[in-house]
């Protein structure tokens, strides 16, 4: 009932303000991750893993013309599962991982490209954001580091977007991005076990399915 509530609200204050476009977006992917190590380590490679992720992005878009049908400019709140692994080269068995929740905030212009020739009402989105992202919840990690690690993103994306009705459609999409967790000046240990971890760069695929509120 409260989604039901939610999203006639959205729908709503879409319809008396035209501008304004919310787009709540789950996604899946799989990301490779890079440790970055002291000269002194023994040399590990990082895993692969399965990373879900919710985000709920907040903006305006600008109308534009010669088929150009807007730039939405967004502000972007999401949380994800986090988890940060190192194996031994050569062995596909994990030496350590550790799983939490992470927050992020950033910014993402996507630029709106009508097909007015479809049979179906749907837009073709084209996308790249770029936010932080901090480590708030691990319960195997002690997060007594201030800050708490804190990786910076970069992202590219491609949707496209299926109208139910005039404010709402559904979206599905492919994102490529980088996260690069920033040199710690902590405790390594209590990430990696000892192991003289300075940063960790991830790179990831993802698949996503979400609703977009707006025109």
């Amino acid at each position: 009932m409260k989604k039901l509530i939610l999203a006639i609200f959205l729908v709503s204050f879409s319809t008396v303000f035209p501008a304004f476009e919310v787009d709540v977006v789950g996604q899946l992917s799989a990301v490779t991750g890079f440790p970055i190590l002291d000269s002194q380590t023994v040399k590990i490679n990082g895993s692969t893993e399965v990373r879900p992720d919710l985000s709920v992005q907040i903006g305006y878009m600008l109308p534009m013309q010669n088929g150009l049908k807007g730039i939405s400019l967004l502000g972007d709140v999401g949380i994800e599962q986090t988890t940060i692994g190192i194996t031994y080269p050569g062995d596909k068995k994990i030496v350590n991982k550790e799983s939490g929740l992470s927050m992020g905030l950033g910014f993402t212009t996507k630029f709106v490209i009508g097909n007015v020739n479809s049979l179906i009402p749907r837009d073709t989105v084209l996308g790249v954001g770029v936010g932080a992202k901090a480590l708030i919840y691990a319960p195997n990690i002690v997060l007594t580091m201030t800050p708490p690690p804190i990786s910076i993103y970069l992202k590219a994306l491609v949707e496209q977007r299926f109208f139910i009705s005039r404010q709402l459609a559904f979206i599905v999409g492919l994102n490529f991005y980088v996260d690069y967790m920033l040199p710690m000046t902590y405790k390594v240990d209590q990430l990696f076990m000892g192991y003289f971890v300075t940063s960790y760069l991830d790179l990831g695929i993802g698949l996503s399915v979400g609703l977009h509120f707006g025109n």
